[in-house]
Formats: C-alpha cells, sequence, structure tokens
C-alpha cells in the first residue's frame, strides 16, 4: 500500500528510520506524502485541526472546502487549512471586548506585535503579523503568504508532539489557535499599542496605515514565562534540569518529525517558574524518560520571522 522509490526518498538512519512492514500515518493532524518529505524544518501539514481559541464568539463554523480557491488564491487556502478558523474573519468576532479585558501589549519585532490576551493568570499570547499586502511596515517588507503558511505549519507540528505516542514533548510552545483576519488594525490592539509607547518607547510604526484589506495571522500560544536572556538561575542544578529538558524536547521532534531547530538562541528558550519540582516526562522511540524541573519549566520556541 506504500512504496518508497529510492530517488525520491533520502531518509537518514539516525533521524528517522522508516521499516515497510510497520509504517502506519500516526495521525490525521500530520500528513507527510513521499514525493514532499524533506528531513528538514520545513513542515506543512495540510490540514491541522487544533481546540479553539479562546472564545471563538460568533464565529460560525466552515470546513475548508467551504472557501474556494477561486475567492484567496492558493497560497492563502492552503494556510486557512492549517488554521483553526479555516476561513478569513474578523479580529472582533474571535477576540471580543471581554475576552480581551485585562490585556496589554508585550512585545515587538519587525514582523509584528506581541500581545497578552486577558488577565494575567492562564492568559494566552498573542502574535499579530501582516502578511501578503504592499505596504512597507517597520521599515520592512510583509511576510509572504509562503512563509505564514510555514510558520503555522511546523508551529502547529511541534504543538502536537504534546499529544505523540511513540514520540511526545510538551516542550514547545502550545499552539492555541491560527486565525486569519482582514481589515484596518483592530481599535483595541491600537490602544494597548499607544499605551506600550507611552510607557517605555517602541521602535516601530503605529501599524494604523496598512489599509482596509489587509491580511493579518493572529497566533495564539500558552503563556510559557519569559525568555532566557532576562531570566537568572538560582543554582547550578537549576540550570542542568533546564538544559536536560531543551534536550529532550530536541530529540523528540528530531525523531518524530526530522526536526532540527537551527536558531536556538536564548530568546527562543522560555523559562516558566513552577510551584513544585514534579518531574517531566518525555517519550522516545517508546522510551519513557523522567527529568526533575526545578522548579522552572523549559518551553522551546521556533519561528522563521524575526
Amino acid at each position: 500500500s506504500l512504496q518508497l522509490k529510492a530517488p525520491s526518498l533520502q531518509l537518514k538512519a539516525p533521524s528517522l528510520q522508516l521499516k515497510a512492514p510497520s509504517l502506519q500515518p500516526k495521525a490525521p493532524s500530520l500528513q507527510l506524502k513521499a514525493p514532499s518529505l524533506q528531513p528538514d524544518v520545513s513542515i506543512q501539514p495540510e490540514a491541522v485541526l487544533l481546540p479553539k481559541p479562546v472564545e471563538e464568539a460568533e464565529v460560525v463554523a466552515e470546513k475548508p472546502e467551504d472557501v474556494m480557491e477561486d475567492d484567496v488564491g492558493p497560497e492563502v487556502l492552503k494556510l486557512l487549512k492549517a488554521c483553526t478558523t479555516p476561513r478569513i474573519t474578523e479580529f472582533e468576532k474571535v477576540y471580543t471586548k471581554d475576552v480581551m479585558v485585562g490585556s496589554k501589549k508585550l512585545g515587538e519585532g519587525a514582523f509584528g506585535e506581541v500581545f497578552r490576551v486577558g488577565e494575567e493568570e492562564n492568559a494566552s499570547v498573542l502574535k499579530i503579523i501582516p502578511f501578503g499586502g504592499d505596504v512597507v511596515i517597520n521599515e520592512e517588507k510583509q511576510t509572504t503568504v509562503e512563509d505564514i503558511s510555514s510558520e503555522v505549519g511546523v508551529s502547529v507540528a511541534l504543538s502536537q508532539l504534546r499529544e505523540g505516542s511513540r514520540n511526545k514533548t510538551s516542550g514547545f510552545v502550545e499552539v492555541r489557535g491560527a486565525t486569519v483576519f482582514q481589515g484596518p488594525y483592530p481599535a483595541l490592539l491600537l490602544e494597548l499599542w499607544d499605551l506600550f509607547k507611552e510607557q517605555g518607547g517602541t521602535e516601530n510604526e503605529r501599524p494604523d496605515g496598512l489599509g482596509e484589506q489587509q491580511m493579518f495571522i493572529a497566533l495564539e500560544f500558552n503563556n510559557a514565562g519569559r525568555d532566557l536572556e532576562k531570566y537568572v538561575f538560582k543554582n547550578a542544578s537549576q540550570a542542568f534540569a533546564a538544559w536536560k529538558q531543551v534536550a529532550h524536547s530536541l530529540a523528540a521532534a528530531e525523531e518524530e518529525l526530522a526536526f532540527e531547530h537551527r536558531d536556538l538562541h536564548w530568546g527562543n528558550v522560555l523559562v516558566k517558574e513552577t510551584k513544585s519540582a514534579t518531574p517531566v516526562t518525555y517519550t522516545l522511540g517508546g522510551d519513557i524518560f523522567e527529568v526533575t524541573i526545578g522548579p522552572t519549566w523549559i518551553f522551546l520556541v521556533y519561528t522563521q520571522l524575526a
């Protein structure tokens, strides 16, 4: 039922071993087809079902096939298939005023802005990125649709390793939602942007001149703590426990997805303190490993966007 021809599929033994009698696609959420399998970071599932973002109020569910390629183009359609909401919508229909109570801007990059959604306890982190347009923002061209699709695909695949069986880790940030919306920059987010500028300044341009037809991706993640650059470990044992968490998470991702993290600087390692030192478990090739956490829980961020 599955034929692999040597010229079109080359797998290196250390990162991925496939035995013909036992090869079975593991989950409908990640489908890798032989002609396009590349043991690299370019992991782009065609269709991924995720948990809904925080209260998708007033959003009418649609099947991905309801969105026609003629309406949005093939690249945007591919992106929508990987999103939580498989259609272009309005920001306020997903992130209502009630959901956004207590929100604030946390940071920024040339790619876009980062916000906290809701009150600090159990809050999510929301990354808003304009893409596919012609208007230059922050002295940079906008992110392409292709790059956004890749970003969503890789982030989702790594997030879903927490649901794995043979290879499992919760050590990558959790994707809680991915939504494409279109229109002017949301007024509520502009208010938070202005407050951030007043309190500490900004290097970004106010994103209010992108036009009525601008498309954005809203990527929602769990709040995984502060980056390693700003964190000071209490002792060497705590730092060593953090290193072991990073190593186990990378091993699970490489074994399951042939994934290599090629931008693992300390800004992409997040540290979240916990109240207890309960061991964290990892599954590698079916074997279970435990790491005492310190008590600090480590999450890894992967992004192709600067």
